[in-house]
């Protein structure tokens, strides 16, 4: 009988592969590479030399069902992953996922560190976690980047482990608003820190409605805990230097005097 592992292709001119006298990948080359406990990690790199997190989580249940036991480290190793407790609590909740979610994080390459918001999920004592399920399902779908999904799923689960009963829904709700990956994160931020989302804004519309000095770009910059001022001036001549230095301390003193402000409003 021939059991083709999850995610490899029979080849032409590779060896077909034999393990424990079971045809793992077929040929159509005459030459067969046979594996057995010594070199098995060794012939998978040699089948696929590249791996997601993933695809070794498939194999290994692949090979359960077949009562092959793997050395987990030892394959984690062989593809530079390194195998650990949170590693294990992933991979015996990961055949619950949903298929696009696992296309997802095998398109994306994510790694262990970047699913570790999921083990909140073995924590939380509840029935059933099919609305987080059913909201990760759409990652694929909407096109998040890794830093966005990564981002969303640390948001979510948060939210989520906080009160799994009064946001139980809170998967539905956002999938029923059709948003894209930066509205979502804006939307779980507002409800996870909902006074910095409101400084945040506050900040935003500041800039939106604040006559800046010409050549002059102001943007709203948040570096994880602190939220600022980006200001950059577009130089085409040096002999302008005056105007530039101008228009940036212009710039200055317009945030200078809304931070003045805000102080003025926090102390009243």
């Amino acid at each position: 009988m021939v059991y083709t592992i999850p995610n490899i292709k029979s080849f032409v001119s590779r060896p077909k592969v034999v393990f424990n006298n079971i045809l793992i990948c077929d040929s159509k080359s005459p030459l067969t590479l046979e594996l057995d406990s010594k070199n098995i990690y060794l012939g998978l790199n040699e089948i696929y030399p590249e791996a997601t997190l993933l695809d070794l989580f498939e194999w290994i249940s692949f090979f359960n069902k077949l009562n092959i036991p793997l050395d987990k480290n030892l394959l984690a190793s062989s593809y530079s992953f390194f195998w650990n407790e949170t590693a294990d609590n992933l991979y015996s909740q990961y055949i619950q996922w949903p298929e696009q979610f696992k296309n997802w994080c095998k398109n994306r390459k994510l790694h262990v560190n970047d699913l570790r918001p999921l083990c909140l999920l073995s924590q939380i004592n509840t029935d059933s976690h099919t609305q987080v399920y059913k909201f990760i399902n759409n990652f694929e779908g909407l096109k998040l980047s890794l830093a966005d999904g990564k981002k969303i799923l640390e948001l979510f689960i948060d939210i989520y482990g906080s009160d799994p009963n009064e946001y139980s829904n809170l998967g539905q709700q956002m999938l029923e608003l059709k948003l894209n990956g930066e509205q979502i994160i804006k939307k779980l931020n507002k409800i996870r820190n909902p006074l910095s989302s409101k400084r945040d804004e506050k900040k935003q519309n500041f800039i939106k409605n604040t006559n800046w000095p010409q050549n002059t770009n102001v943007n709203f910059l948040r570096q994880g805990d602190q939220a600022g001022f980006n200001i950059s001036v577009f130089i085409s001549q040096t002999e302008q230097k005056e105007k530039h230095l101008k228009n940036f301390k212009d710039s200055l003193d317009k945030i200078d005097i809304y931070f003045k402000t805000q102080n003025l409003e926090k102390n009243i």
